[in-house]
């Protein structure tokens, strides 16, 4: 069923269930993302969102300065929630990773995805507050995330592979998005991020590229 036709200051349609293909940039297209540790970063809080926003995830893949996902909500997040949500805590963690900032406490209706590091009783309560304010998710989820997302930042920067210069990640502003019609449409676009890493020439087969999954791979365990 699609909805009276609604329009946000980015004037998007927003449909029941609707399948979307997403593309997101680094703001002045820099190439945040050849960093590995920022690629995993974004994949874990990726896999987290579909839990926290509800959607389902059919595909994504990351690039060096952009990331395609397709996906379909299923709650009461729409695609504007969804990104917005997605955006900041992909920001703000790769921006702690950086800069290495202490953790700090969340606070009441804070959609973060993860307590900030720091000592047991902040984490904890941290922990407790995902908690309380997303009591349909999985305790054991909340607790693998934070894990990986523990584990990550202390690869940081001794696995460091590009040696960026300190700076702030941001994001450009908004994002693109297509309204997936049929199953031809799916297909072509579920294809086009399978392919994507070959065609910025990432990768020469694209089952190899570690930063992409498509509907019908076995989910990468890694990240989840």
């Amino acid at each position: 069923m699609v909805h009276t036709p609604m329009r946000t200051p980015q004037k998007r349609f927003y449909i029941d269930e609707g399948l979307y293909f997403i593309t997101a940039v680094t703001h002045g297209r820099h190439p945040f993302f050849q960093e590995p540790v920022f690629a995993n970063l974004f994949v874990v809080d990726l896999w987290f969102a579909c839990e926290v926003k509800e959607f389902r995830l059919y595909g994504y893949t990351v690039a060096g300065d952009h990331v395609h996902l397709l996906i379909q909500p299923f709650g009461s997040s729409n695609i504007s929630d969804i990104l917005g949500s997605l955006k900041r805590n992909v920001s703000r963690d790769l921006n702690d990773t950086i800069r290495n900032r202490p953790r700090t406490r969340i606070s009441a209706g804070d959609d973060s995805n993860r307590p900030l590091p720091g000592n047991s009783e902040t984490v904890r309560g941290n922990i407790e507050a995902m908690k309380s304010a997303h009591s349909n998710l999985n305790p054991m989820i909340l607790e693998r995330h934070f894990q990986l997302i523990h584990q990550l930042r202390t690869k940081y920067p001794k696995e460091s592979k590009i040696g960026f210069r300190v700076m702030e990640f941001r994001w450009q502003k908004s994002f693109y998005d297509h309204i997936i019609r049929g199953e031809r449409d799916f297909r072509e676009h579920l294809d086009y991020i399978f392919g994507n890493a070959v065609k910025h020439k990432l990768t020469t087969a694209p089952a190899d590229w570690r930063w992409m999954w498509v509907y019908g791979m076995d989910e990468p365990k890694e990240f989840r």
